[in-house]
Parts: C-alpha cells; structure tokens; sequence
C-alpha cells in the first residue's frame, strides 16, 4: 500500500504527464512508443482529456507513466 506521500508524487507526475501531452509537448504515441506500449494510446487520450481518473488506471500502466516521467519528462518541457 503507498503512503501518502508516495501517493501524492504518483498524482503529481501523471497529472504532469497530462499537461505535457494537452500542451502538444508531447503526444501520446510518443509515451506509448517509449513505455514499450506498456501504456496504451487510448489511456494516455482518456488522461489527458481527464476521461479517467488516476485512480482508476492499472498498476502497471501508473508505473510505467512513473518510469517515463522520470526518464524522458525532462526532454519535453
């Protein structure tokens, strides 16, 4: 079970990658393409048109949006 904290960094940085990709910083075939399509491009339209919550995505596609942020964030601000 995360903490709070861990739990408030993991809405933090998805909520990022949601303004990224609603900015056109970046495009959601883009963070398919480099999470391996461990996220989908339909996940990563219905986040950034707030169509789903955070809550409600999988474990894995919240990890992989997590080690995307923190690999490749950096390159589309």
């Amino acid at each position: 079970v995360l903490g709070v904290e861990e739990e408030d960094i993991l809405f933090i940085k998805i909520d990022r990658i949601s303004k990224l990709m609603r900015e056109k910083k970046v495009t959601a075939y883009r963070i398919c393409k480099q999470t391996n399509h461990l996220v989908s491009e339909t996940s990563l339209l219905c986040l950034k048109e707030n169509r789903t919550e955070v809550k409600n995505i999988k474990f894995i596609t919240a990890q992989a949006l997590l080690d995307w942020f923190d690999l490749y964030s950096d390159q589309y601000k």
